[in-house]
Parts: C-alpha cells; structure tokens; sequence
C-alpha cells in the first residue's frame, strides 16, 4: 500500500489523509486520519503545547488508519501514539513529505480558485504564475504549513472540510 503513494501525482487530492506526527518532547509518533493534516496539526500544537512534525502522509480513510495501527500494534503507547521504530520510520519513507502534500493542497485551491474563469491566455498566464510562485516559496520554506493553513489557503473552503480524529 505505501509503496505506490509515492507515485501519485501532485495535482491529485484525496479527501483523507491518514498522517505520520512526531512529537519531539516524548519521541512518539501519532498515527490519524484527517481531511487537512496541516489543521490537526495545528490544533494537536495547541493541545499538547509543543511543535509537532509531519513525518509523512499518505490518501486513507479510518480503515487505512487502523490498518497501520494494526501493522504497528507492537509499538503502541497509548490511543493513537506509537514508540518511534525503523518499521514505522520505513512505512513513512513511501509516504508524501509534508511539503509534497502542502504543495499539492496549495495547487489545489490555486486552481479552484481560477475555475470558471474565462480560458483568456493572460488569466491563464496569471494562473500558471501565482502557481509556480508559491511552489518556489513552499519548496524554499519561505512559507511553512501553518502560513498556508493560516493565510493561504481560502478561509470559506477550509472551514467546510470536516475534520478527522
């Protein structure tokens, strides 16, 4: 299963990621399921009052999520929190990074923002540019996950997604 994410196109989005998070203050990694990774984040920051690290993403649904909890079962901790261990660490080498999937959702909601816009080879132009630019900004860490989440990323579209555990 984790093998072939890596093959999947940018452009393509899922409705559900199921996400690898690093807290760094207890060394475990959570495994969960949500429709934005980048927002848990943010409020998984704020309830454990540290700077968690997406170690990697891949398209799932809850099944897929228990799934890994299932395959990794020997190194649970506690609810959805597991001991760092080469298995889990070489599951999350075939998964996106999180600036791949920051990426790919910043090229998504560039180009529902420009949908049904007149095919004006100058909009077109326009389009192509604030997408390159923000690749290049994303892609330089001149603006990280919570920049986009926060200021990025349509306010109205963001608060529509629901939310996973």
């Amino acid at each position: 299963m984790l093998g072939r994410v890596r093959r999947i196109k940018l452009h393509i989005r899922a409705e559900s990621y199921v996400y690898f998070m690093l807290n760094p203050k207890t060394a475990l990694i959570k495994i969960g399921y949500s429709a934005a990774p980048d927002e848990r984040k943010s409020d998984l920051n704020l309830q454990y009052r540290t700077k968690l690290e997406i170690l990697g993403v891949f398209p799932g649904t809850m099944h897929e999520e228990h799934l890994m909890h299932m395959r990794f079962s020997q190194y649970h901790s506690h609810h959805e929190w597991f001991h760092d261990a080469p298995p889990i660490r070489e599951a999350v080498k075939g998964c996106i990074s999180e600036t791949e999937y920051l990426i790919a959702d910043a090229l998504h909601y560039i180009d529902e923002a420009f949908e049904g816009m007149s095919s004006d080879p100058e909009i077109e132009a326009f389009r192509l540019y604030q997408k390159r630019r923000l690749v290049s900004k994303l892609s330089d860490g001149k603006v990280t996950f919570e920049d986009w989440a926060h200021a990025y990323r349509p306010k109205d579209l963001s608060a529509q997604e629901g939310e996973g555990k």
